[in-house]
């Protein structure tokens, strides 16, 4: 398909589909490409200038989708050959399945081991499942994606050493879940010739000799039983699948415990776990905070039960008997006998 548009391109019969993108987005013909070339194209500083062949086939891939370069739907990375790998976006995908006739809804499932990976500040399912229902087939297209064959490293720069962290080591749940939804729509509606911006990345990397090590992952736990999406969000701490640090979550809640307690101020220990905790860490951080506030409500109420003292007494009849007197309340002045 790229190569066909860029043969068209160079022979000049490309200014009808231009004239078509341009009025689609109401924007000037004659400034349509300079501004499809800043915002559309992924490349670095030193790349060359991006041609007007390497415009049309996207602009080819874009029309066929019906997809919006200039809201970062599709954009695409200049390749060492001089054509283009189109990248499709999250939301492209999405899109361009809800408008397929008959696509009717997807799920997800995730498998109950979990891991860490390799530079991962956040732990994920070994796998993630996605099932495309269509409305012409009788069973639905199920995919599913594995966190070490998909996982990207941080970016490293070798001369300086800096590493630039990535959203596969702040939210590789999300990613994975990605992946796995653009792998089941390629499946499930035949979409070609896009790919999704990992994809594009690992092509240009090939092409530059540029070989990634595959992702080291470290099991942390078992989780549940794989759930469906759709389902209800656990509404007890025992249900959760473990994602954060609970042995520090533990130290920061037992420290601002015993705070509250010498202070009384357990309003601000709630509102410090709102500014500093989020997700599951929250969650699980807010009920452990609730059971010490109970804990200690049922230990002030021991203390407050009246006390009682025993006294042997001789009745009339000379027998003895052991009563019980409640103790006088303490007035909090002194006692004048």
């Amino acid at each position: 398909m790229v190569a066909t548009a860029q043969a068209r391109a160079d022979s000049g019969t490309h200014n009808a589909l231009i004239v078509k993108v341009a009025e689609k987005f109401s924007i000037d013909t004659e400034e349509f490409m300079g501004v499809l070339k800043e915002t559309a194209f992924k490349q670095a500083n030193d790349s060359p200038e991006v041609t007007d062949a390497q415009m049309y086939a996207l602009l080819v891939v874009a029309d066929q989708y019906n997809l919006n370069p200039f809201t970062k739907e599709i954009y695409a990375f200049p390749d060492k050959r001089g054509g283009i790998v189109p990248v499709v976006g999250v939301d492209g995908w999405n899109r361009i399945a809800n408008e397929h006739s008959n696509f009717d809804g997807v799920e997800f499932a995730y498998s109950p081991e979990i891991l860490q990976a390799d530079s991962a500040r956040a732990v994920c399912p070994a796998w993630i499942e996605a099932k495309v229902y269509r409305k012409d087939r009788n069973h639905p297209v199920v995919v599913r994606e594995y966190l070490d064959e998909c996982y990207r490293h941080p970016f490293k720069d070798h001369q300086t050493g800096y590493e630039s962290v990535g959203p596969w080591q702040t939210h590789p749940k999300r990613m994975l879940r990605h992946k796995a939804l653009i792998q089941c729509y390629r499946v499930a509606f035949a979409f070609v010739g896009i790919y999704d911006e990992d994809e594009a990345t690992r092509i240009i990397d090939a092409q530059n000799n540029v070989h990634q090590e595959p992702a080291k992952v470290i099991p942390i736990g078992k989780a549940t039983e794989a759930q469906v999406i759709e389902q209800e969000e656990p509404e007890t701490v025992d249900q959760f699948v473990i994602d954060f640090n609970q042995a520090s979550v533990d130290d920061f809640i037992s420290r601002l415990c015993d705070r509250a307690k010498g202070t009384g101020q357990w309003q601000a220990a709630k509102d410090l776990l709102n500014e500093r905790l989020k997700g599951n860490a929250l969650i699980y951080a807010s009920e452990k905070l609730e059971e010490s506030i109970e804990e200690l409500k049922s230990d002030a109420d021991t203390d407050n039960e009246p006390q009682h003292q025993t006294e042997q007494v001789t009745d009339e009849h000379g027998e003895q008997s052991i009563q019980m007197f409640k103790m006088p309340e303490d007035s909090g002045q002194d006692s004048m006998f």
